[in-house]
């Protein structure tokens, strides 16, 4: 004979049963436990986490990620299902900061707070980092290059002298000058060792020279004036003018105030008797003739010599 016990709910029991054929009774204690049926539950799971630049990230659920992303994975869970496991992952970005410097040994001066002042001839490679505002380390690279200490150059002295005509100009360095210079140009860093090279200006303006003369001749004198032939065949008077190169070789002028006064009546009437060869002359509109070496005005008479 078969005796079953069916627990309505779960626990710990001890239950009598009692069992009778007829003749005799038999008392039996069952004990035992009972379960409840057990019920299969998917779930999830759901986090964040962050991470630097070139910082793989890692934990029990994923392993070296490296980009900012969402990720997925599953896992058994204690109710006999599946637990979805999402996690979204943020990478902060790490900063690289580079500079180049170039200095002589011994030169005052810090990066980052070190002192470049101790640093001898040549080249170096210095690094900083700090910490940036998401939490991520960030690098400061310097190329320090390192110079030997020159010896310091003296200055060179010099002189530049020039003349300029009045109205013309001279260059020199550059610069155009028509007016007097008397002053010091420094040109730094310029002479062969490296120093400054000082040099003395001084120009001279020259003055454009004007010679005036005056001068009285007598009508039909042939007359020469600065290489050149004046007609000197009517009175009155002219103002001649000629250009010349001074000592200085700048351009000057000369200027001829000239006179030419009138030709003596009877110098007049002989020149023209003997051009003409004829004893009677018409002369400014008058008639005058020759008689025993005198000359007459057949309406004045005797002509004077003056």
């Amino acid at each position: 004979m078969q005796v079953y016990f069916a627990p309505e709910q779960a626990g710990d029991y001890e239950e009598t049963v009692t069992i009778t054929d007829g003749t005799s009774t038999v008392v039996i204690t069952l004990t035992g436990t009972g379960w409840q049926d057990i019920q299969i539950v998917d779930d999830t799971f759901e986090y964040t986490a962050v991470t630097c630049q070139d910082v793989p990230y890692s934990d029990e659920y994923f392993d070296n990620l490296t980009l900012a992303d969402t990720y997925t994975t599953t896992v058994p869970n204690d109710l006999g299902g599946i637990t979805t496991i999402t996690l979204t992952l943020t990478v902060n970005p790490m900063y690289a900061f580079e500079e180049e410097l170039t200095i002589h040994a011994n030169d005052e001066g810090q990066w980052r707070g070190q002192d470049l002042s101790t640093f001898q001839p040549g080249e170096y490679l210095l690094t900083d980092s700090l910490v940036s505002m998401h939490g991520c380390d960030s690098v400061y690279v310097l190329h320090l290059e390192v110079l030997e200490v020159l010896p310091v150059a003296e200055p060179t002295y010099s002189e530049y002298q020039a003349v300029v005509c009045r109205g013309d100009s001279v260059e020199y360095l550059g610069q155009f000058y028509r007016h007097n210079e008397d002053r010091q140009i420094v040109l730094e860093g310029q002479n062969y060792q490296g120093g400054d090279s000082i040099i003395h200006l001084l120009i001279r303006q020259l003055p454009a020279i004007t010679i005036t003369q005056s001068l009285t001749v007598q009508q039909d004198t042939e007359f020469v004036w600065q290489e050149q032939m004046v007609d000197c065949s009517q009175a009155g008077e002219q103002i001649l003018t000629a250009a010349y190169a001074s000592a200085s070789s700048c351009d000057s002028v000369y200027v001829l105030n000239l006179v030419v006064e009138e030709k003596p009546l009877v110098d007049a009437l002989e020149q023209l008797s003997t051009a003409h060869k004829a004893k009677k002359i018409i002369h400014n509109g008058q008639v005058f003739i020759l008689r025993d070496d005198q000359w007459f005005n057949v309406l004045g008479g005797k002509v004077q010599r003056q």
